[in-house]
């Protein structure tokens, strides 16, 4: 009984980090020589910690600028509503910001190896990620929705591709990589050829989506007396 709460703590210790971020394939993947077993936590101890804390309420905070600044977007025109969605970006870009300030400085002392990862091969998407800021922030304060959008956009891509970047080839390093954590040859084609066939499908689908919701209503702006 107690091998086996010991070998399951060991699943659970190596594995607890990997359903955060996901496995690209199913089973349990390539087995990589050079980490057989899982070692030390090196991302951080965990979920439990003010970092992972951070960077939860870093995510929730980025999808409420988002969201904001796409529904600016939406109510040009309706003055009131938009003022409306424009303090909402404000103060989703006030405390986005001071997190991933926090977040930055927690990763210093908390996990070098993430610090490492974005100071290294990411610092350039982060670099754009810390100038890019600013222009987003001046769009919402100038009342420039669609640049305020594209802007905020970009702020989350920079941010996301610093980190995966940073890390390459690792998922969570050290012990599962993109190749080792890959699913068999042809697991991936069939993917590949489903998500293919399901496009076809989808598409058009999506294309008529928007077509019907985004486009210019014609009774909305009828023509003459």
């Amino acid at each position: 009984m107690q091998h086996a709460s010991k070998n399951w703590s060991g699943h659970f210790h190596g594995g607890r980090l990997e359903a955060g971020i996901g496995r690209s394939g199913g089973g349990k993947g390539r087995e990589d020589p050079d980490h057989a077993e899982p070692d030390d936590d090196v991302t951080g101890a965990g979920w439990a910690t003010p970092l992972a804390a951070d960077l939860g309420l870093l995510a929730v905070a980025l999808c409420a600028y988002l969201a904001a600044t796409y529904l600016m977007v939406e109510t040009e025109g309706i003055a009131p509503l938009q003022a409306d969605f424009r303090r909402r970006a404000l103060g989703a870009a006030a405390v986005s910001g001071c997190l991933a300030l926090l977040g930055l400085v927690l990763a210093r002392w908390q996990t070098p190896v993430l610090w490492h990862s974005l100071a290294g091969r990411g610092l350039p998407l982060m670099v754009l990620a810390l100038l890019n800021g600013p222009i987003a922030l001046v769009a919402v304060l100038r009342e420039r929705p669609r640049i305020a959008r594209l802007a905020v956009a970009g702020q989350m891509v920079f941010v996301l591709w610093a980190w995966a970047v940073g890390q390459w080839p690792y998922l969570v390093p050290p012990d599962f990589s993109v190749v080792t954590s890959a699913a068999p040859d042809i697991t991936l084609r069939g993917l590949l050829l489903t998500v293919t066939a399901g496009m076809v499908l989808v598409l058009p689908s999506l294309w008529w989506l928007f077509h019907v919701f985004k486009g210019r209503n014609p009774a909305g702006n009828p023509v003459g007396p």
